[in-house]
């Protein structure tokens, strides 16, 4: 795809690639002859770097030939002007893989590990208690009991609606299985001024400490998380415009999903490259540093070409080094003599894992809307559908010659 401009003394060529790989995580440069009648000096406008330079160009029958080479994200601005290119060809680099960062490494998380706590039992104004359910069915159900419109779980919003006082009470009971002691540990929930909770039946103080993510979501102080069952009751004012939320565990702990079973593990302190979400760390959506030491070296640069987070970014003591986000996925390390060396790599996160519609099994759903968190039969399940997440394959160590 391309569109070509003309202004005064100039022209402007812009060029963008449009047939995406199947592969995303293609590194592989492909080499192009752009063709442009007329003479031209061409002139590089690196939309990235911010970088301007002259490229080389040779004429043939009064056409001007220009040789690329574009990755599967790159797009070429060029300045035409008439005449004819002065500029050298730049040399040819062969990319050669000298190894690869594997095995366990060090990692900081930037924020709490967190449970989704998203199925409680349940019950309505003091009564019995019911079986696990998932949090908004729970909602459209005892909605459907009282006889309430659910505007709302068709798409309007509560600011719609005339404010109506909330008579009756929902308590949710969330049972949490550990394999370790966790102190301190927080829970953070919505509509903080309607709720009261107990935590291992002592009241909790509903103070907010900060927020979670976002400004809507409170954070409370929950103290220790016991080794075996821990049980949060959350109890709240309930009526017409009321929706019933997930609420989150918060606190330096690891995760265990298997199914829809979840159980709290010693925290996490290293991690293999790989699926982050296997290794203690399913719902978690912040983003993660990967502390890599690398002995000496010499000038080499890394790729990091299979992650499943939007960015990375890549320092070496202490240093920023450059940012990983579109094709070849690569950062110059610079001179890595002189000892032993700190590579530090943030894959930054993102929160699917943490809010997205993590019981719907319906894949061919491409948009997001309050269906997709209220889908049925076979387009529902119990099992929590996480995603991958982190950086999945070891990075490379790159030598170009």
């Amino acid at each position: 795809m391309y569109q070509l401009r003309e202004e005064d003394g100039c022209r402007w060529l812009f060029i963008a690639t449009i047939n995406q790989h199947r592969e995303y995580y293609n590194a592989f440069a492909e080499k192009y002859t752009l063709r442009i009648k007329g003479e031209y000096a061409p002139e590089l406008w690196d939309t990235v770097s911010g970088d301007i330079r002259p490229l080389a160009a040779r004429c043939e029958n009064g056409d001007t030939l220009v040789d690329v080479v574009l990755h599967t994200h790159d797009s070429l601005l060029l300045k035409l002007t008439a005449g004819r290119s002065q500029a050298e060809p730049e040399p040819e680099r062969e990319r050669i893989v000298v190894g690869n960062i594997g095995g366990k490494v060090e990692i900081e998380l930037a924020e709490p590990n967190v449970v989704l706590l998203d199925m409680p039992e349940y019950r309505l104004n003091g009564g019995e208690w019911r079986a696990n359910e998932e949090i908004l069915k729970i909602c459209d159900t005892l909605k459907n009991e009282l006889h309430m419109d659910n505007a709302i779980a068709r798409g309007a919003q509560p600011w719609l609606f005339e404010v109506e006082k909330e008579t009756e009470t929902v308590d949710l009971r969330y049972v949490i299985k550990s394999e370790v002691e966790i102190e301190p540990v927080s829970l953070a929930l919505e509509d903080i001024e309607k709720c009261s909770v107990t935590f291992n039946g002592k009241a909790v103080d509903m103070t907010s400490t900060g927020k979670y993510v976002d400004d809507c979501i409170d954070v409370v102080t929950l103290g220790k998380l016991e080794k075996g069952e821990n049980v949060i009751v959350i109890s709240r004012a309930f009526g017409k415009v009321s929706t019933l939320e997930s609420a989150y565990l918060l606190g330096d702990f690891g995760v265990d999903v298997k199914g829809r079973t979840v159980t709290v593990t010693a925290p996490v302190r290293e991690l293999e490259f790989g699926d982050w979400t296997r290794q203690g760390l399913p719902f978690y959506g912040g983003s993660v540093t990967y502390k890599c030491r690398l002995g000496s070296q010499e000038k080499l640069s890394l790729m990091i070409n299979h992650c499943e987070q939007p960015v990375c970014t890549v320092s070496v003591d202490g240093e920023r080094r450059g940012t990983v986000a579109i094709a070849p996925y690569t950062v110059e390390l610079g001179d890595l003599t002189g000892g032993e060396h700190l590579v530090e790599i943030t894959a930054y996160g993102n929160r699917y894992n943490t809010f997205a519609a993590l019981h719907s099994v319906d894949y061919a759903c491409n948009w997001y809307g309050p269906h997709g968190w209220r889908t049925e039969t076979t387009e529902w399940a119990y099992e929590y559908q996480i995603k991958k997440a982190g950086i999945t394959a070891a990075p490379l160590l790159i030598k170009y010659e």
